[in-house]
C-alpha cells in the first residue's frame, strides 16, 4: 500500500529540484495549489490520471514517484488498459482511483472470487449498492471481516449480510458490534447458522442487553452444562427472568456450586425461597 507521507515528501523534493513553486506545479497540473500542498503533506494523493501527468512534469517514473514497483505496475495497466486488473490488485491503488474508474474495473471482474481482505480494502471507495453486490458474491468466513465492512453499511444491509452467512469463524462475542442494528431473533439466527463461532457463556454477556429474555434463555440452554454454571452467569442474570435465574440457582446449588448460588440470589424470584 501507499506511504502517502513518503510520497508527499518525494513530490516536494522533486518540485523544488525543478525550481517550481506549489503554485507553478498546480498551474501545470491544472489543480489548486491547495491540492499540491495536500499531496506534499501526505494528506492525499493525485488520482491515477493526474499521477501520470505529475510523473512527467517532475521527470520521474511512476514507480520512482510511488516508491513501489508493484503499485506502479498496477497503475500502468489501468492507465494504458493493458488487460483486466484483478480486484485484489485494484484494491491496492483504489485510494488514487476515481469512483467511476474503480467501479468499471469491478464490473469487468464479475466472476472473480472475492475475499474479505479485498472487500474491506475496496469498501471506502465504492457505493453502498456496489459494496452490497460484492458482499453477496464473496466467500466470507472471518467475523472480523464483517466488522471491517460494518461502517460502510446501513442497519438493513448489516442484518442481511449477517443472515446470509453460514460458515463464520471467530469469537461470537464480536457480534455485539452489530447487535444494536438487529432484532433479537436475527442475532439468535446468526448464531444458530454459524456453529463455527466460538465462545461459551461469557460470549453472551455483551449480547445480553440486545436479546429478548426468551432468546437469551434459548442460547443458554444450547450450551454444554459445564459452560452454563460458571461465574459468567452472574453477568447475564440481570437480563433474565427471575424465575429462570431461580431455576439455574437451584441447579447450581444441587451441583455444589454454593458460591455461584449466593451470587445469583439478588436476581432470583423471592417466592421460590
Amino acid at each position: 500500500m501507499f506511504d502517502t507521507r513518503k510520497t508527499g515528501m518525494k513530490i516536494a523534493a522533486l518540485r523544488k529540484a525543478k525550481d517550481l513553486t506549489q503554485m507553478d506545479l498546480a498551474d501545470k497540473m491544472m489543480v489548486s495549489y491547495q491540492a499540491v500542498s495536500n499531496w506534499e503533506r501526505g494528506n492525499s494523493l493525485p488520482d491515477i490520471s493526474k499521477l501520470v501527468d505529475l510523473s512527467q512534469i517532475l521527470g520521474v517514473s511512476i514507480e520512482e514517484l510511488l516508491d513501489s514497483e508493484r503499485e506502479a505496475k498496477i497503475v500502468e495497466r489501468i492507465v494504458h488498459s493493458l488487460g483486466e486488473v484483478p480486484l485484489k490488485e485494484a484494491a491496492r491503488v483504489a485510494v488514487i482511483m476515481k469512483p467511476a474508474d474503480l467501479e468499471e474495473v469491478i464490473e469487468k471482474n464479475q466472476t472473480e472470487q472475492l475475499d474479505g481482505e479485498t472487500l474491506v480494502s475496496l469498501a471506502p471507495y465504492v457505493s453502498t449498492e456496489k459494496l452490497i453486490a460484492m458482499i453477496d458474491r464473496a466467500k466470507l468466513e472471518d467475523i472480523e471481516t464483517l466488522i471491517g465492512l460494518a461502517p460502510f453499511l446501513d442497519s438493513k444491509a448489516l442484518r442481511d449480510m449477517l443472515l446470509k452467512q453460514n460458515n463464520l469463524r471467530g469469537d461470537r462475542s464480536k457480534l455485539v458490534g452489530f447487535a444494536p442494528f438487529m432484532e433479537s431473533s436475527d442475532i439468535v439466527e446468526v448464531l444458530k447458522r454459524n456453529q463455527g463461532l466460538e465462545g461459551g457463556l461469557e460470549s453472551l454477556i455483551g449480547l445480553a442487553p440486545f436479546l429478548k429474555k426468551s432468546d437469551l434463555e434459548e442460547l443458554i440452554e444450547s450450551l454444554p452444562e459445564e459452560q452454563t454454571f460458571s461465574d459468567a452467569l452472574v453477568g447475564i442474570a440481570p437480563f433474565l427472568k427471575s424465575s429462570y435465574v431461580s431455576r439455574l440457582g437451584r441447579q447450581a446449588l444441587d451441583k455444589g456450586k454454593r458460591g455461584l448460588f449466593r451470587m445469583l440470589l439478588p436476581f432470583m424470584d423471592d417466592t421460590d425461597f
